[in-house]
């Protein structure tokens, strides 16, 4: 429940959140304000306004806003006059530094989780600029806490530094000169000093404005509010709109043709994320790497080995290591310590991404266990961890079952029926992290949106893996392919878009799916289809899935004890918990080997949708699991993954299997739910999901999720309580309909 007063609102287009642990800092306000009642009393519990954030998918057409129980109305700070903004600066300056007092003595305990929340309290009292600090005179709140511009970035600004130059410096006392003793008795009797001559104050004091006293220029579409904070007008905010887009229009068409074709524009129909990629690392330290950062770099083969700390074998890249640093750590600077303290070149920084505050570091195969104890001691360091590699979750494809119906899985899961209620929006987009994309397929044309690749400096997605973006053709086409084009088949949800994110070529890394996941939330993706798991060798799989259940069961239940296991499941935890928080729907494959689906540390978080395989139904009309797909609790539902019928690289279409192709069947299917019910949470679609699916008869004894049913779904998404706020824009929306059909 939010505090009482709204006091601040604003488009959040010109700011992102400062991210610590995969979360933005806003997400912790209860946390944040116990703390300080707790510790320093209820005044300072009040000095961070509570946000209301939109999830990112709706941030673009509706604003963020905080609220108060301090005052109704609140005037920036810069605004008041200069003994008014003095005094209120004092005060603040006197409570943040008992606050970052506070964050230095939690940071001194032994407690890990002591330590968290003095870094989370240091970076929460950093806010954007002057103008996030309202005040009606008596009391200050923050607004915009845990947010960012690129402003504040390039300044760096710091609240605390700009409060001092507010805070007028006692005048200078001069020393007092013990005065001999009179001898003059005429001098004890205190006569009346003489009057002193007055000089007349000249009208106007010249004083020195620092750079963040200016008002930065406003367009003509802002308009300052009269009850506090500067804002923008709705009209004038369409008109701004309208004119960039003039301006955009016009660019496209009189761009000189001998210029090149502007940043951006690529491949008809395809909308590329890539643009203009940051600058190298090496502009910000020469021990960085010559890339831009967000950039995974190409791993050599032969480095590949079996991890000696995991009994199933899983590959690693032996000479990569993984490295998140706490929040508040200055990456090149962290890099730079670490070179001049290691000056042997042992270690080398081979990607890095600031925004995460991660880095890749390469080193001597055979001293990985040495690096690793060496980072993790380190004061700076948060998680070391290893840099696996992953399988796509698809099946190579069967000539002989070319004749099967093509649309078989369209009927199982009620795709028809479905399509009745909706086939999608284009404001919901799906996320697809795989190995390469054919995008001038006939399928996928007008289909690609913000396409990037983390693997290539360019940032251009291509089809250069070995299976020649094969999977990831497949898997995009079959979430949104288009309809009605007289050409092959659909995708589930063919109104909705795709955002292609190649991670790798066969094998993606752990670190190529971290940056693909950031950008993906990012940059609005609604869903994200992840048809990729952990790679474990093939007879690691078949001895695990010979043994018996109460064996392998046993087994499991070790091997999620294991500490590759559990930071591995930390990592992806976080990141999903991240991603949900944000309204984002995570859909996973849960792997192609016969096994529990609990051995890929990927599945074992509450934040997925995770998908098992269901093959054709038999000669008496029943589904079953797929022979291939793993099982287990840890199975949500499942969904057609076999002989499943859609595009491939090169304008073609085949047959492919796997809960690769399970799952963009179920991402499609939740992109369909996102566009009948934008405001439905990831929670609730994953239970409409489960409740509506069929449960499967016969079959092979091992459990897996219900089959999805998508026109059931789609109706329990409709009988779905909306919050009052839906409901009031529902009404005004049919208001507006209304007022549009009157002549």
């Amino acid at each position: 429940m939010p505090a009482h007063y709204p006091i601040f609102s604003t488009s959040l287009s010109a700011y992102r959140p400062v991210i610590w642990l995969a979360q933005p800092v806003y997400t912790r306000y209860n946390q944040l304000r116990d703390l300080l009642r707790s510790r320093l009393g209820e005044s300072y519990a009040q000095l961070l306004a509570e946000p209301l954030i939109p999830p990112p998918y709706e941030q673009t057409r509706t604003e963020a806003r905080w609220f108060s129980d301090s005052f109704r109305q609140g005037t920036p700070l810069p605004n008041l006059i200069p003994p008014d903004r003095a005094r209120v600066s004092q005060l603040l300056d006197a409570q943040l530094s008992a606050i970052r007092q506070l964050a230095d003595e939690l940071e001194r305990t032994s407690q890990t989780e002591n330590q968290q929340l003095g870094t989370l309290l240091r970076l929460a009292v950093e806010i954007p600029g002057p103008e996030c600090v309202l005040t009606n005179g008596d009391q200050a709140v923050l607004v915009l806490w845990g947010f960012e511009s690129d402003r504040s970035r390039q300044e760096r600004f710091r609240v605390n530094q700009y409060l001092k130059h507010q805070i007028p410096e006692p005048p200078a006392v001069p020393p007092v000169v013990p005065l001999a003793t009179p001898t003059n008795p005429a001098l004890t009797s205190n006569p009346t000093p003489p009057p002193v001559p007055v000089q007349p104050v000249a009208d106007t004091v010249k004083t020195r404005r620092w750079w963040w006293d200016w008002r930065w220029p406003r367009w003509f579409w802002w308009r300052r509010q009269t009850d506090g904070p500067v804002g923008c007008g709705c009209i004038g905010w369409l008109l701004g709109l309208l004119l960039l887009l003039l301006l955009l229009g016009l660019l496209y068409w009189f761009w000189p043709a001998q210029w090149g074709r502007p940043v951006g524009v690529g491949v008809p129909g395809v909308e590329t994320g890539a643009g203009e990629m940051p600058e190298s690392g090496r502009t910000l330290s020469p021990h960085l790497p010559d890339r831009p950062q967000g950039i995974v770099a190409p791993v050599d083969s032969a480095q590949i080995i079996t991890n000696p700390q995991d009994s199933l074998q899983r590959p690693i890249i032996g000479n990569r290591l993984n490295v998140f640093l706490k929040k508040e750590v200055n990456l090149v600077a962290f890099v730079n310590k670490v070179k001049a303290s290691y000056t042997d070149n042992e270690l080398q920084i081979v990607a890095f991404d600031t925004t995460l505050n991660a880095l890749q570091v390469q080193i001597p195969t055979d001293q990985r266990d040495v690096w690793r104890d060496r980072l993790q001691k380190m004061p700076e360091v948060y998680l070391v961890f290893d840099e696996s590699l992953f399988q796509s979750s698809g099946l190579p494809n069967d000539p002989d079952l070319a004749n099967r119906t093509k649309n078989w899985y369209f009927e199982a899961i009620g795709a028809f029926e479905a399509w009745n209620i909706t086939r999608g929006s284009d404001q919901v987009t799906v996320a697809v992290l795989d190995g390469g994309f054919d995008t001038g397929h006939p399928e996928l044309q007008n289909q690609i949106v913000q396409a990037r690749n983390m693997t290539a400096e360019s940032g251009k997605i291509n089809t250069d893996s070995p299976m020649g973006g094969r999977h990831g053709t497949h898997v995009a086409a079959t979430i949104a392919g288009r309809a009605g084009n007289a050409a092959g088949t659909s995708g589930i949800a063919p109104n909705c878009r795709v955002m292609a994110v190649q991670v790798g070529t066969d094998k993606p890394s752990t670190l190529a799916i971290v940056f693909g996941l950031q950008y993906a939330i990012k940059n609005g993706a609604r869903v994200i289809s992840l048809s990729l798991g952990r790679s474990i060798p093939a007879a690691a799989a078949a001895k695990l899935a010979a043994m018996p259940e109460a064996r392998q069961n046993a087994l499991l239940a070790s091997y999620q004890q294991s500490p590759a296991y559990q930071t591995e499941r930390q990592l992806f935890e976080t990141l999903f918990g991240e991603a949900s928080r944000n309204g984002v729907v995570i859909v996973k494959a849960t792997g192609n080997e016969n096994i529990p689906a609990g051995f890929d540390p990927m599945n074992d978080t509450p934040y997925t949708i995770n998908v098992s395989a269901d093959g054709p139904p038999n000669q008496a009309g029943e589904v079953e699991r797929a022979s291939f797909s793993n099982y287990g609790p840890l199975s949500t539902v499942s969904a057609p993954g076999v002989q499943i019928y859609n595009a491939v690289p090169g304008g073609g279409y085949d047959y492919m299997s796997g809960t690769s192709m399970a799952t963009p069947i179920v991402a499609g299917g939740v992109a369909l739910m996102c566009s009948l019910r934008p405001d439905l949470s990831p929670d609730r679609i994953r239970a409409i999901l489960v409740k509506t699916g069929n449960s499967h008869l016969g079959g092979s004894g091992k459990h897996i999720g219900p089959l999805i049913q998508l026109h059931k779904a789609l109706e329990a998404c409709r009988l779905e309580p909306k919050d009052a706020c839906a409901a009031t824009l529902d009404s005004l929306k049919r208001e507006i309909a209304k007022l549009k059909r009157q002549p």
